[in-house]
């Protein structure tokens, strides 16, 4: 009975040991039977060359192809067309797909090539570039098989076939690229930025508050950023959906007072420094060459003006005479880019909803000012491109923002105060019924984009 079992196990044991060697040959068999794989990737040359085989064999899989391992086909050379003709007919192959790849200054670069099994000769290929080896990747995926169809296909024009009827068959009318969606986008600009202040119905502060203009503007710097970390890994909707962000900040510049009768505020010019930023959300939505984005970003934008009065409370007795702003806002946009060949054409509207203007000491909502003053904001630009390459081009734009006042004064605010510790001249309260903080720019800006 033990020798049974014995001999039981023994022979269980040799049987799994036999069947685990010999697997792999019957593997190796069942490709040169009738119906087997008929194409084989073979092993790609160049940087990644592993990483870029493995993914153009699982775009072949999920496409449903048969596909002969590379290593079947032995130790024989693979050199001249007839040794590819040769391991075709012995292992049933269709066609052999080869690539090459490189990696320079320039970007990723992958050159495939086909071969039909029956002469080994070459008789299409493709070509896939990108900036970097993720972006490289995604080309696979989406281009593969749509540049190899026709060589994987083995379409050939008929023999005998009449060279008329050749040329129609096989002409196909020439397709739009589908254009892929950029994961980051960089801008840099320069250029100059005009501020205008105009109060409505004021009833104080002559040549201060009621008017104030830039001397000729300012000189300002931009740079901005756009980043979309879906278009690393698809072209679906998620590919449109970004951070964006700006930042700005003049370089120098004046605030033009106007003349003061009574000899109480400075005039001439007040040095100025205008800093403005945002962070947000973006959507794109392309339309063919064109694309419609809508955004929605939180901002800051501060306009700070040295009168030579300082910051603390005005009973110190130096207090500060013109007052800054400093907004804080949600900015809802949306934009249209026009894209004619090298030339772009785009148009930004945007709404501010204002949650304050500043009420720190200084500030023009502070309540030695306007503190009952409600502010709103609009903001319009128009820019002109050209592409000086795939990444790089040049843009050149004008923008205009306006924050609008309703001061909201009461009657109250036309009595006298103590002059010593309030701004306006011989006591009076500031008392305006509106302004408009208004924002000139004209900008050179150039853009890089990863494709």
């Amino acid at each position: 009975m033990i020798m049974n079992t014995m001999l039981r196990v023994a022979l269980a044991f040799w049987g799994t040991l036999l069947l685990i060697l010999f697997a792999p040959l019957s593997s190796r068999a069942a490709v040169t039977e009738e119906g087997a794989p008929n194409i084989m990737v073979r092993p790609f040359d160049g940087p990644k060359a592993k990483a870029l085989q493995e993914r153009v064999v699982k775009v072949l899989e999920e496409q449903g192809a048969d596909l002969v391992p590379a290593g079947f086909e032995g130790p024989q050379a693979m050199e001249t067309d007839a040794d590819y003709a040769a391991v075709a007919a012995r292992l049933n192959i269709q066609a052999y797909i080869q690539g090459a790849a490189t990696n320079d200054n320039t970007g990723w670069k992958l050159k495939i090539d086909v071969r039909q099994g029956s002469d080994g000769t070459v008789v299409g290929g493709a070509e896939f570039t990108a900036s970097w080896f993720p972006g490289l990747l995604t080309k696979i995926d989406e281009e593969l098989i749509g540049t190899l169809e026709k060589a994987l296909s083995g379409a050939k024009v008929p023999e005998g076939a009449p060279e008329e009827e050749a040329t129609e068959e096989t002409s196909e009318e020439p397709q739009e690229e589908k254009r892929k969606p950029k994961p980051l986008e960089l801008d840099a600009g320069v250029g100059f930025v005009f501020r205008s202040y105009q109060a409505t119905n004021a009833v104080t502060l002559p040549g201060v508050l009621p008017t104030r203009d830039q001397s000729g503007g300012m000189a300002d710097l931009r740079i901005g950023a756009a980043f979309y970390p879906g278009a690393l890994f698809t072209d679906t909707f998620l590919a449109n959906l970004g951070l964006v962000g700006h930042f700005e900040r003049s370089l120098g510049g004046n605030t033009q007072a106007g003349d003061d009768p009574t000899d109480q505020f400075p005039s001439g010019d007040l040095a100025t420094a205008l800093t403005a930023y945002d962070v947000g959300l973006r959507v794109r939505l392309p339309i063919s060459q064109n694309e419609l984005g809508f955004s929605a970003a939180y901002g800051n934008h501060t306009f700070e003006i040295d009168d030579g009065g300082s910051f603390a409370d005005p009973a110190d007795g130096d207090p500060k005479l013109v007052p800054d702003v400093a907004y804080n806002y949600i900015r809802i946009g949306t934009d249209f880019a026009y894209t004619m060949s090298a030339y772009s054409l785009k148009a930004d509207l945007g709404l501010r909803i204002v949650n304050t203007a500043g009420e720190e000491a200084g500030q023009i909502q502070n309540e030695n000012w306007f503190p009952r003053s409600d502010v709103g904001g609009v903001d319009v630009g128009l820019a002109a491109g050209y592409a000086l390459s795939e990444r790089f081009s040049v843009n050149l734009g004008l923008d205009f923002r306006n924050f609008f006042y309703s001061m909201n004064s009461r009657e109250a605010d036309f009595g006298l105060n103590d002059e010593l510790t309030q701004p306006g001249p011989q006591g009076r309260n500031p008392v305006a019924g509106g302004a408009n903080d208004m924002y000139f720019a004209g900008m050179l800006t150039a853009r890089y984009a990863l494709q």
